[in-house]
């Protein structure tokens, strides 16, 4: 009888010690707000947003052919969605109304980046050109959700 009563204690902590588990299994997790893949490390979302128009400038530190070849791939998309292709200029053309690349040693990861949005500009900081390029995959991400939920209209004009 005894045997049998500290089999079902057993049991029934190892049945409590399960669910506990499956419980809390998302409690750290994010919800994917965004449809970003992959999520971020980091999200910190804040109050307005960034309007890309045909007037906004992509410019950086040091163009190089290889931030060039990321403004193009970016550019393409662009033109895709809303039949512009926005101006490349250099670094005293980034005042207003612009998407900046800076490169910034800081970043641990090679392929990690930080991106700002304000209201006159967004800011992209990466250790290297793989950076900029995953940086620009989650802009155009969050651009096709945005599109999809009809924050685009035909004179091209989108919000991040």
């Amino acid at each position: 009888m005894e045997i049998r009563k500290t089999a079902w204690q057993i049991i029934f902590v190892m049945c409590f010690t399960l669910f506990c588990m499956q419980c809390n299994v998302g409690l750290n997790a994010q919800p994917n707000q965004y449809n970003v893949i992959p999520y971020p490390a980091q999200l910190d979302t804040l109050q307005g947003h960034f309007t890309i128009s045909d007037n906004t400038i992509l410019c950086s530190q040091n163009t190089t052919a290889e931030i060039k070849s990321c403004w193009a791939f970016f550019n393409s998309y662009i033109n895709a969605i809303g039949g512009t292709s926005l101006k490349v200029g250099e670094r005293s053309d980034y005042a207003n109304n612009c998407i900046v690349y800076f490169l910034d040693n800081s970043i641990k990861h090679k392929e990690g980046y930080k991106i700002n949005v304000m209201p006159d500009k967004v800011e992209i900081y990466s250790k290297t050109n793989a950076g900029l390029f995953y940086a620009l995959q989650t802009l155009r991400q969050l651009m096709g959700s945005k599109t999809q939920s009809g924050n685009f209209n035909s004179h091209y004009n989108t919000m991040l």
